[in-house]
């Protein structure tokens, strides 16, 4: 190994100099140097980069827009890739299809048939259940363990009603989604200026929030 001068690498990492080696040093003792900042290490996960859809190994996989992750119990990734209109999954140091066949629309079913348009937030449950908010469809949806895509709530029209999934209504432009501890799900619907709670038996209510008509308005200009 090579040393220049008076210095040292100690531990592959850190270069210290002993105090007859540090600059104007008059034979005084200096106060030690301060401690090495900790640094993190950024790296990339999954993706090439490219602009486009592709699974595969991780490091040549392609997303068009990841733009939402959840993490199940076991490590699975799951991936909301917004313009490519999918959910990718993440496992086992592959990049998959979970739902989504990459065309604008709401259809229910199996995962490589099933349609999103902005799929923008996703949260999966201890069943490994994902559950998504679509930017531009006023209904929260479901992604079985086994793929298979169905309307968990909202009637997909526009609006606020509490009550059964199948009669809830949402406002489009939803934005976060959380799983509590007993399995409810808990919807940012924004443009109604409300936190909406459904529960596993299936009810939708209001968990926070004036329960009154939206407060988001749209003025012409």
């Amino acid at each position: 190994m090579k040393y220049i001068q008076c210095m040292a690498l100690v531990a592959a990492t850190a270069l210290i100099t002993t105090p007859a080696c540090r600059k104007g040093n008059s034979g005084k003792e200096q106060p030690p140097p301060p401690p090495p900042k900790k640094a993190a290490i950024v790296s990339t996960f999954a993706g090439d980069g490219t602009d486009a859809y592709l699974n595969g190994p991780l490091l040549s996989a392609r997303f068009h827009t990841p733009i939402d992750i959840a993490i199940s119990a076991d490590g699975t990734l799951y991936v909301a890739d917004y313009n490519g209109r999918r959910i990718r999954k993440i496992s086992a140091g592959q990049v998959s299809l979970l739902a989504g066949d990459g065309n604008f629309g709401t259809k229910d079913g199996a995962g490589d048939t099933a349609q999103f348009v902005d799929p923008y937030r996703i949260e999966v449950d201890r069943g490994d259940n994902v559950y998504v908010t679509d930017q531009a469809d006023a209904r929260v949806r479901r992604i079985a363990a086994n793929g298979m895509v169905s309307t968990y709530a909202g009637t997909g029209i526009p609006g606020f009603n509490n009550g059964d999934v199948s009669v809830a209504q949402f406002s489009v432009g939803m934005g976060g989604i959380a799983i509590g501890t007993l399995g409810d799900v808990y919807i940012d619907d924004t443009n109604n200026g409300r936190i909406r709670k459904i529960t596993a038996a299936g009810q939708v209510s209001t968990f926070a929030g004036r329960d009154k008509k939206a407060l988001w308005t749209e003025t012409p200009l």
